[in-house]
């Protein structure tokens, strides 16, 4: 998340990153190439929120972090509310993306296809694939109500709008100002 990641083979040339945002430009002085970057998102985030799991909590991650100058910040233990945005996040990608892929076994089984079994014909790389993209085309380009301009307050805004993150602000939604 921390570099822009690159074009994939065989992406349209309309999934590359047009104009290096303040989080790129960063990567890019960190020696990270620009040069045939997806226009995925390039974020360093001050403080990560990060659930029980070892991986999270291990010396190795979080002095990762600190070398990026991110602050590990641990979830309280069975704390759903606490990592609401991340859970946010998982929601959007199945009722956005996965129910529309062939073969969704979705969460429960009447969720499930005639045929799941004999309609799952994509590899995990080509589902990885989908979703990079559908993250470039799906979720960085549709409208978010917690996103708003100082300027325009009423207009909600996609991340790809706004010439960048240094430049949009966060307000709950209903607000009318930052």
């Amino acid at each position: 998340m921390t570099v822009p990641a690159p074009m994939r083979p065989g992406w349209a040339e309309a999934l590359a990153m047009e104009t290096p945002g303040g989080a790129v430009r960063a990567a890019a002085e960190r020696g990270c190439p620009l040069e045939g970057a997806a226009a995925r998102p390039v974020i360093t985030p001050q403080t990560i929120l990060v659930g029980q799991g070892r991986v999270f909590i291990s010396s190795s991650f979080i002095a990762a972090c600190e070398s990026l100058g991110m602050c590990v910040q641990p979830a309280p233990p069975g704390n759903g509310p606490a990592k609401e945005h991340v859970e946010r996040t998982f929601s959007s990608i199945n009722t956005l993306f996965v129910q529309h892929v062939a073969a969704c076994t979705g969460s429960h089984t009447g969720e499930r296809g005639k045929d799941a079994e004999g309609e799952a014909v994509r590899t995990p790389a080509r589902l990885d694939d989908l979703l990079q993209e559908w993250i470039i085309w799906g979720r960085q380009a549709r409208e978010h109500d917690g996103l708003r301009h100082p300027v325009t307050p009423r207009c909600a805004l996609s991340p790809k709008d706004g010439g960048g993150a240094d430049r949009r602000v966060r307000v709950r939604p209903g607000a009318t100002g930052p």
